[in-house]
Order: structure tokens, then sequence, then C-alpha cells
């Protein structure tokens, strides 16, 4: 079976809350890495697991609300 693209992944992609917790999560694991490359600024690394820790969270929960974007349904 060949997977193919949802008709509105763009919207999926820029307005879904599931995306929007996983950008917030990326930018979580890598923004202690580059404060500290560009100005030597050291950040908790259990207060960072922590924020990474629930955006994860939020990412399942995000997944499974009902956002309006068509084929709620399916």
């Amino acid at each position: 079976m060949k997977p193919k693209l949802i008709s509105n992944w763009k919207a999926v992609l820029t307005r879904s809350y599931s995306m929007i917790f996983t950008y917030l999560g990326i930018g979580i694991l890598l923004g202690p890495e580059a404060m500290y490359a560009v100005a030597a600024i050291e950040v908790n690394p259990y207060a960072a697991g922590y924020a990474d820790l629930a955006a994860g969270i939020l990412v399942v929960l995000g997944r499974v609300v009902d956002q309006g974007m068509g084929d709620s349904d399916a």
C-alpha cells in the first residue's frame, strides 16, 4: 500500500495543536544547546527535560482534539 498525503496537509502542519506542540518540543530540546553555543548560557537540564515531557504529553492530547479541519468523522 502506497502512503499518500491528506488533502489538508499544509493546514495540519501549520495550525494543528499536535504539530504546534511538536515544534515547541523540538525548540525546547534544541534551545538550550543553541543558547550555550551562542552565549555560553547554561540551562537546568531538569527544567528543560520536564518542559519537553510536558510538550510530549500535549502532543498526544492535541492529536485527539477535534480542531475542525475536516474528516473528523473518518
